[in-house]
């Protein structure tokens, strides 16, 4: 039986492709999800000589040959850097089978043609007025932090009308303000996107002893956040003025489901707590935060962060929080939450109370030192006993984003969430000593606990037998 002809077609074209230039192993994420998967949107958080500028290439290759008459346009922050990239370097020319082309490049235009009718132009995006009016089949922007958040508008209606598909790539930028950061959490957060995070060490081309050296270099010169930055592709603030220089998504970010699916291997070791931090005229930032009081680990699973006054009212939220609690609430959990809600929202406390039947507990702030708490945070990351869920986007925005002011204190600014977590901590009684660890019980699975007790209840309140957690202790697998 003979092959169908156009597959023998798309085969012998992937064959001519493969044989200029395969992926790397790092590269095959984001290829797979554009040409197997039909993704419309990918976001690529890259490190400096991950290969991006080659797979960026590739896409744009790959999508021209197998795509009859598509129109592909590989857009940069100004036209000369593009061209120096991808086109004087041969970068681009060089991965095109001449089997495939429909004449020799066109060096003027920055533009090559394919005998089935499609075509590839590099542009720059320093030239809006060029790219209005564009009918495109696929777009490749590369370092969008340099890139106006206006070119985006701009070629919107363009990936409307013809559903095209928009790939965005580059490394982070040196501020947390930055319209960069937006995209990376529209990108984490919405199904319509996918994300990739793709440090430098993703490329087999460079040496792990390399990069380690290239990282004890800026250590040494105090610039540890310029190389998480470039290498890492990860935002650390200045490491001097930062409050959590130690903070990494490779090390303190996992998925949602990993999370989940390890609480529920032994699901009798975790308490659940719901930390809130209410503000009618602010920002209202509700976090769900599991705790293993046998290893310590702490798992912030989920957040609820409105900025809108429409949303911060306790009639608006407290629903859309209560879906957040159903989805990870295990059975056996069903009354075993703690709420507790920042001392100063006496309404939210009091409104949960009147409306939902909620009771919350006061936090205790008047009596903690915020420099504790912030010190038990960070103390829980050197020691990888926080896990960040990756839906949680605007508790890892603010705790890049959290610097230290001139008199050597955080700066009162975006710490909504960052608060939210210091509570759920503090409700926990949560402990760095050793002593405090209580011992670990294995429960078999026909004898889990099918009520709550009042001791129960006592010894949270006391800070009983499981209201003490150990920072450092590895009795049972988390």
């Amino acid at each position: 039986m003979s092959s169908h002809p156009g597959l023998a077609e798309y085969a012998s074209t992937l064959k001519l492709l493969n044989e200029r230039f395969t992926p790397h192993a790092g590269q095959l994420g984001p290829g797979r999800a554009l040409f197997a998967e039909g993704a419309k949107r990918l976001f690529l958080q890259m490190g400096r000589q991950s290969g991006k500028s080659t797979l960026m290439c590739h896409m744009a290759v790959r999508w021209a040959a197998t795509h009859p008459n598509a129109k592909v346009y590989i857009l940069g922050p100004f036209l000369n850097q593009m061209r120096g990239n991808v086109w004087t370097t041969g970068l681009l020319q060089g991965m095109c089978p001449p089997q495939l082309l429909d004449g020799a490049p066109n060096q003027t235009d920055g533009r090559i043609d394919f005998k089935n009718g499609s075509l590839i132009r590099v542009m720059g995006a320093d030239n809006r007025e060029s790219l209005r009016g564009l009918t495109a089949s696929l777009y490749l922007i590369d370092e969008v932090k340099d890139v106006s958040p206006e070119v985006l508008n701009i070629i919107r209606p363009s990936l409307m009308v013809h559903q095209a598909p928009l790939v965005i790539a580059g490394t982070p930028p040196e501020i947390a303000e930055h319209p960069y950061w937006d995209l990376v959490n529209e990108a984490k957060s919405s199904p319509d996107w996918r994300h990739f995070h793709l440090p430098t060490s993703c490329s087999p081309y460079i040496s792990a002893e390399e990069l380690e050296k290239e990282r004890q270099l800026h250590l040494a010169r105090g610039d540890l956040d310029v190389f998480m930055r470039e290498y890492m592709a990860e935002f650390v603030p200045g490491v001097k003025r930062a409050v959590f220089p130690m903070l990494s998504e490779l090390e303190h970010v996992r998925p949602y489901s990993e999370l989940w699916a390890k609480i529920y291997r032994n699901v009798e070791h975790w308490n659940f707590f719901c930390a809130m931090d209410p503000g009618t005229a602010s920002v209202f930032a509700s976090l769900l935060v599991a705790i293993n009081p046998y290893t310590g680990m702490v798992y912030v699973m989920d957040e609820m962060y409105a900025t809108s006054q429409m949303e911060t009212s306790i009639g608006a939220i407290w629903p859309r929080i209560w879906e957040q609690i159903k989805q990870l609430n295990p059975p056996e959990k069903e009354d075993e939450w703690t709420y507790v809600v920042d001392e100063a929202a006496t309404w939210a406390r009091n409104e949960l109370l009147d409306r939902y039947g909620v009771f919350a507990r006061a936090t205790t702030k008047s009596q903690n030192r915020k420099a504790e708490g912030l010190g038990l945070l960070k103390d829980l990351m050197l020691a990888g006993k926080l896990a960040i869920s990756d839906r949680c986007v605007n508790l890892l925005r603010e705790m890049k984003g959290y610097m230290l002011g001139e008199n050597g204190q955080p700066v009162k600014r975006n710490d909504h969430a960052i608060d939210a977590l210091r509570y759920a901590l503090g409700a926990s009684h949560y402990s760095a000593l050793e002593s405090d660890s209580p011992i670990p019980v294995i429960i078999p699975e026909d004898e889990r606990r099918r009520a709550w007790k009042v001791e129960d209840d006592l010894a949270q309140i006391i800070g009983g037998v499981e209201g003490n957690y150990l920072l450092s202790s590895s009795f049972l697998d988390d």
